[in-house]
């Protein structure tokens, strides 16, 4: 049997991803790589850890596929512009983009945060082996998602061990709120979710975005359609069409009509 690729299997300090988020800025992918690795050995990781480590880091700050890149573009222009303590915001849109796992983990999480007050880490890895198959890398993987979320400042320690309680929630302007909304739809299967679903994913727990369904409909990077009578489906706007000898090329299909209908909360299931 043939089991999904984790990905998102180490601790990352909040430090590191600021790091990659710099680098990123004047660094290509495999440059960014090799720098992050240096920065990671002068910490004191071994040679190993630094590889897997800068690897994980690389995939967060770097651009793989056209559609990421221009997700990340957007972030970089934000990093420049945002107060400190909203940038958090950017490394947990671009890691739950282009992690699955590490979404499923936050997208149990903010569902548990809403009908209790604490969560354990049992209960996510029981839902998360339900989900990705009952391996011990994938407990280890989900105490390491834990912990990197505790280490960004989005998750506190609770009573006793392994009890984790929300931390306030981190307000975010409108140009990150939205921008956080394209994160999740770049990894959302389908590429199209509901407009309520977006708004209340569970994914974004950490976060308090006062964006209204009027200010997404605004967005000129978000696409809303009507579907039905009432029911109004968001996706991310289509890139340009490449110029080809002076031409532009065919324009893309709409996103929307590539989706089947979307059902409220089909924006953070599996």
């Amino acid at each position: 049997m043939t089991h999904p690729v984790l990905g998102f299997d180490r601790k990352l300090a909040l430090s590191w991803l600021d790091a990659a988020a710099e680098l990123s800025r004047t660094s290509g992918n495999v440059e960014l790589r090799r720098r992050l690795r240096d920065r990671l050995r002068a910490e004191g990781l071994g040679i190993t850890a630094c590889g897997k480590t800068a690897t994980v880091l690389a995939r967060v700050w770097g651009a793989p596929t056209p559609s990421r890149a221009a997700l990340r573009e957007r972030a970089t222009q934000l990093w420049l512009e945002a107060p400190p303590g909203q940038r958090v915001a950017l490394h947990w849109g671009l890691a739950v983009a282009s992690y699955p796992f590490l979404r499923d983990v936050a997208d149990v999480i903010g569902r548990l945060f809403g009908v209790q007050g604490t969560v354990g880490l049992a209960q996510v890895e029981r839902r998360i082996v339900e989900r990705w198959g009952d391996r011990s890398t994938v407990r280890c993987a989900v105490g390491r998602a834990v912990n990197s979320m505790r280490a960004w400042g989005l998750l506190a320690n609770g009573p006793r061990r392994g009890i984790y309680r929300r931390s306030p929630p981190v307000d975010v302007g409108p140009a990150i709120g939205l921008w956080l909304l394209e994160a999740l739809l770049e990894g959302t299967p389908g590429g199209a979710a509901s407009l309520p679903a977006v708004l209340g994913s569970p994914v974004l727990f950490p976060f308090a975005l006062a964006l209204t369904p009027h200010e997404v409909r605004r967005s000129t990077r978000l696409v809303v359609d009507r579907e039905g009578l009432d029911a109004e489906v968001v996706s991310r706007r289509a890139a340009p069409a490449p110029v080809v000898d002076g031409l532009p090329g065919a324009p893309p299909s709409h996103p929307s009509r590539r989706h089947p209908r979307l059902r409220d909360g089909a924006v953070a299931a599996r």
